[in-house]
């Protein structure tokens, strides 16, 4: 008897090398005669907003743009953004780069049809009730998968606090390989396992179901597979397009079937210490799998086998160390340091940032009761003091 679930995806995916350029049919296709374009100033210095401002050109339509996003974008940051909009009037937005111009772009998006500020949809629970701007995300980074979810993450008061609603959804998602091949190795590797994050929390949560399960696992195989060699070689095209694949289903998985631990613990410390996103579940991901993996033995056998590892003949406690020192491994390879002091986090920091981790929405979903001790307890296992 297979479970209840509901599974809700209107967002048109356009996915292969070469398909930014079919840009100007999507606006020909809205009819388009004013787009707004949200990035940020590190795809201005590589040319590529001035290339998307020339396909919107081509496809007839009068072009403004906003790159002034940041990693972690603030309430503030939206403001600026909208009341650009607005004296503009879009009639399409586009959002380029990775999560941070793409949940700028979501918000701005329903702000120009819906009354109210953003503090109150995002702390005052008030609904999307007109339906948006249309949104086209074009992905730059294989990593936070927002150009195929429902949410919109934005930092106020401190706080990485998300806005989810089936509103948010882009029309359009344009998953084009090529533009990450620029991405370096450091970058590459945050992203990546971000990628990897969303696809293990969507499968080891409360909330999987057959068909985020299967997006899942394929995330993982995929990502396992794929992420060391785009490490080494960001111009391996094939293991780009692995990764942005990857990428695509893990923002589906995670996105429908929710997260968990490490996502809670990433977010004050994004939210309190400026780390980025990707690099914050990077350093968390082996630890908050090492609390996770015991409390679903049942779901031991095909995640190892997505990941390569051999768990035969393993209780399900030496399972999970297996499966937690693989990402381990991982995680050493591409670089990444785990060690949360070099954040500039004290030892006293770590009870009020385990707090703040516990009182997540995100966290419900965990499939292992994480409270303030718990969450204290994931974080001070990678706290050591600096040499």
């Amino acid at each position: 008897m297979q479970p209840d679930f509901s599974f809700h995806f209107p967002t048109r995916v356009r996915f292969g090398a070469g398909v930014l350029n079919q840009l100007p049919n999507e606006l020909s296709d809205l009819r388009a005669a004013r787009a707004f374009l949200l990035s940020d100033a590190g795809l201005v210095k590589v040319g590529l907003v001035e290339r998307v401002e020339g396909l919107v050109r081509r496809g007839g339509a009068e072009v403004r743009s906003f790159t002034e996003i940041e990693t972690n974008p603030t309430a503030m940051t939206v403001a600026r953004a909208l009341e650009a909009a607005r004296a503009f009037r879009p009639d399409v937005v586009i959002a380029v780069g990775g999560g941070s111009p793409t949940d700028v772009g979501k918000v701005v998006a329903f702000l120009l049809t819906n009354p109210g500020s953003l503090a109150e949809y995002q702390w005052e629970d008030r609904r999307i009730s007109v339906v948006p701007v249309p949104l086209i995300a074009v992905a730059t980074t294989s990593g936070t998968g927002s150009e195929v979810t429902r949410t919109a993450v934005i930092l106020d008061r401190n706080t990485k606090k998300g806005i989810v609603s089936d509103h948010l959804f882009p029309r359009t998602a344009l998953v084009d390989p090529e533009l990450t091949v620029s991405l370096p190795p450091k970058l590459t590797a945050a992203t990546g396992l971000d990628v990897l994050s969303h696809a293990l929390e969507a499968y080891v949560g409360r909330g999987i179901h057959p068909l985020t399960e299967t997006w899942a696992l394929r995330a993982v195989e995929l990502t396992m597979a794929a992420l060391p060699r785009a490490y080494a070689d960001g111009s391996d095209l094939g293991a780009r397009s692995d990764m942005a694949l990857a990428s695509s289903l893990a923002g589906v998985a995670m996105d429908q079937s929710g997260l968990g631990i490490v996502h809670s613990l990433a977010s004050p410390l994004s939210g309190l210490f400026g780390v980025h996103h990707g690099l914050a579940n990077a350093v968390l991901l082996a630890a908050g799998m090492r609390f996770n993996l015991p409390a679903v033995p049942e779901r031991h056998p095909r995640l190892a086998r997505a990941m390569g590892v051999d768990i035969e003949g393993l209780g399900p406690d030496e399972a999970s160390e297996a499966i937690a020192r693989r990402i381990d491994g991982l995680v050493a390879g591409l670089g990444i340091d785990t060690n949360l002091a070099q954040f500039g986090i004290r030892e006293t920091d770590l009870g009020p940032m385990g707090r703040e981790a516990a009182a997540m929405f995100l966290i419900r979903n965990n499939p292992r009761p994480a409270g303030a001790e718990e969450c204290a307890a994931v974080l001070r296992s990678l706290w050591r003091k600096t040499p």
